[in-house]
């Protein structure tokens, strides 16, 4: 393991320890690591912004108005998709939250073309829909006890 990623995941346990979380549920992916307290409804993102610096946020669960995956493609020529399927167009896979407040949304890259180059899109995909259908239960729950 390299220094680079021994010293991420450490950041990422330390942010868990310091906030009193404890993960359930976590996901380290290409440069994001995400982790959830399902107990205390608390989502922990961590992204890589250089060699050793990071953006991180804690999500309280209850401020989520919503949760998403956003695909992106890249151009599709006349006819190209009778020799090939749009997947072999995507270009990304976005895990997207919402809040009440209409703060600036938090995306989660699960799967960037240029990254991984069609590798593992079908188990980034899955992961990313298990994600959305996990945190949108709990959103979902969340609201129908306010309202």
């Amino acid at each position: 393991m390299s220094n680079r990623t021994t010293d991420f995941l450490a950041r990422f346990s330390k942010l868990g320890i310091e906030n009193n979380i404890s993960f359930s549920s976590q996901e380290i992916l290409n440069d994001c690591a995400i982790g959830l307290d399902g107990k205390h409804r608390k989502l922990v993102v961590l992204k890589q912004c250089g060699q050793f610096e990071y953006d991180w946020h804690i999500i309280n669960l209850d401020e989520v108005l919503s949760c998403f995956i956003k695909k992106t493609y890249r151009g599709i020529k006349a006819g190209e998709l009778k020799k090939r399927g749009i997947d072999n167009y995507l270009e990304s896979i976005i895990l997207r939250l919402e809040f009440l407040d209409h703060r600036t949304p938090i995306e989660i890259s699960f799967y960037e073309h240029a990254v991984h180059k069609g590798r593992k899109v079908l188990e980034l995909d899955r992961k990313a829909k298990n994600w959305q259908i996990m945190l949108s239960k709990m959103i979902r729950n969340q609201l129908q006890m306010i309202a």
